[in-house]
């Protein structure tokens, strides 16, 4: 009997020992595992630069090229974004150290995320401190550099802002750019080859910034000329559809980009387009032309070269005072041949032997 309450202790024993042994040991990995995470919270790995998800870091080349901080109004994706990007980048590539920083206030029209994305720009140029911004189209200059940079000691080079800088305060000491105007004046003379009797249009444009400026200045420009002209702002396909019918009652109709347009459908536009159209119809961009008889539009390119050619003079000792602030000079002409055809419009020789048919 002893014998057997002699082994049962022993046995009892081993358990307790096996089990202290396996306490100890989970109680050692998770120290372990404490110290590692600790070990992060008190020293990390800087990350190479502090900034939000939709940033593109362009690696250094060099240590001891200057820093250039490029903040877009849109985003990547964007036609007239990338265009400006591959122009801007190609130009200012390997003679600084280009760091971007994307709005996407396109897609997100809200001012007070506009707001929210120009103060995470300023707490990243604060932190970086780069020599020079360059500021592309209209939010980025409003939310970001008449707020934050104005009349301040870093140089800024602005692109893409339609029409007029003055509302931004533009030009003063530190600030420079290009602005963007679209050619009124020719489109005038061209609907007037396709009906003298032109008095009333049609500017269909949706709820942004950039598309509310260009209504209201089109609308000004045209006023000049004794031409009416509607202004008609959508934010969905129905209204799309409900204003293009309605416009087709006036002599002309002016599309801007839907590009904000949640609910954009291009087979359907396609469908009311070719369906209704009776007018003829302008694009004011190369991708809305297969909506459109006609575009006259702005070269996103020519606003990209001349930023980064700006910059590089900046950075080589020119103040940006010394500089005057210019608009485009260029322009691509468009034809939609199908269209045209279906609404049974004719164009003069002299547009359709120089614009590039979409529909050959």
């Amino acid at each position: 009997m002893k014998r057997y309450i002699l082994l049962f202790k022993v046995k009892n024993n081993i358990f307790i020992l096996s089990l202290v042994f396996i306490l100890l040991l989970i109680t050692y990995l998770i120290y372990i595992k404490y110290e590692k995470t600790y070990d992060k919270i008190q020293d990390p790995d800087p990350p190479k630069f502090l900034a939000s998800d939709n940033e593109n870091i362009a690696p250094d080349a060099k240590n001891n090229l200057k820093k250039c901080f490029y903040i877009a109004s849109y985003h990547k994706g964007y036609e007239w974004q990338d265009k400006i990007d591959k122009a801007l980048f190609d130009g200012l590539d390997n003679k600084c150290n280009l760091r971007s920083f994307y709005m996407d206030s396109k897609r997100n029209t809200n001012p007070d995320f506009i707001s929210g994305k120009a103060l995470e720009a300023h707490n990243i140029i604060q932190a970086w401190q780069p020599d020079i911004i360059i500021a592309a189209d209209d939010n980025a200059n409003k939310y970001l550099i008449a707020e934050y940079y104005k009349n301040s000691d870093i140089p800024v080079v602005f692109c893409g802002i339609n029409w007029t800088a003055d509302e931004y305060g533009y030009p003063c000491s530190n600030i420079t750019g290009i602005i963007e105007i679209y050619p009124i004046n020719n489109l005038i003379s061209t609907l007037k080859t396709v009906d003298t009797n032109t008095q009333k249009g049609t500017i269909i444009y949706p709820d942004c910034l950039s598309s509310i400026k260009n209504a209201n200045r089109v609308n000004d420009i045209f006023q000049t000329h004794n031409i009416n002209i509607i202004k008609a702002e959508i934010s969905s396909m129905q209204d799309f559809e409900s204003e293009y019918i309605k416009a087709q009652y006036t002599d002309f109709i002016i599309f801007v980009n839907p590009v904000t347009i949640t609910d954009w459908d291009n087979n359907k536009a396609l469908e009311i387009v070719y369906k209704n159209s009776k007018v003829i119809s302008i694009a004011t961009h190369n991708w809305i032309m297969p909506y459109a008889m006609l575009g006259i539009t702005n070269s996103p390119e020519e606003q990209g070269q001349y930023a980064a050619n700006t910059t590089l003079k900046i950075l080589d000792g020119t103040a940006p005072a010394q500089i005057p602030i210019i608009s485009n000079r260029k322009w691509n002409t468009y034809i939609n041949s199908k269209l045209l055809e279906k609404a049974g419009i004719s164009l003069p020789s002299s547009i359709l032997n120089s614009a590039v048919d979409i529909n050959p």
